[in-house]
């Protein structure tokens, strides 16, 4: 009876033990995604700059990128990185590989931002191309924070 309640014991420990594990991972995992991208890259700042300027007033400027010309590509490449940005930190959050909590601390605000800003132009670049999911981990996300 006594190794039985000590295998328990164990287990239970082990189980604890990696659990805490997983929690400080996710947590690392977040203050260095933060620091080397939000904080510490010049073209993550860029693109979010140019999403900012397309996106103020009435946002008809970003409508404009879903049939871009030429001369629209960096934008939309910039545009779409940003968004792109914004879905992974979706996905590494549902996958628990980045901590919610701490990242919803740091960035709540701007992310249902974006996204209220963003949605009218990805709900129309997902009709134009027929593709119902795109950024739905983004979307699912910002819905879930407002």
């Amino acid at each position: 009876m006594g190794s039985a309640l000590a295998s328990i014991a164990v287990l239970v420990t082990a189980g604890i033990a990696w659990l805490y594990h997983r929690h400080i991972s996710a947590l690392r995992a977040t203050l260095n995604f933060v620091t080397l991208t939000e904080i510490g890259d010049p073209s993550w700042r860029e693109n979010r700059a140019v999403f900012l300027r397309l996106t103020s007033g009435d946002g008809s400027n970003l409508l404009g990128l879903t049939e871009p010309d030429e001369n629209q590509i960096e934008k939309v490449t910039k545009v779409s990185r940003h968004l792109d940005h914004c879905e992974f930190v979706a996905v590494a959050i549902q996958k628990r590989a980045m901590h919610e909590k701490t990242y919803k601390l740091w960035q709540r605000t701007s992310y249902v931002d974006t996204w209220v800003k963003a949605q009218p132009y990805i709900v129309e670049l997902r009709r134009k191309r027929n593709h119902e999911t795109m950024y739905e981990n983004f979307e699912r996300l910002a819905e879930k924070w407002k």
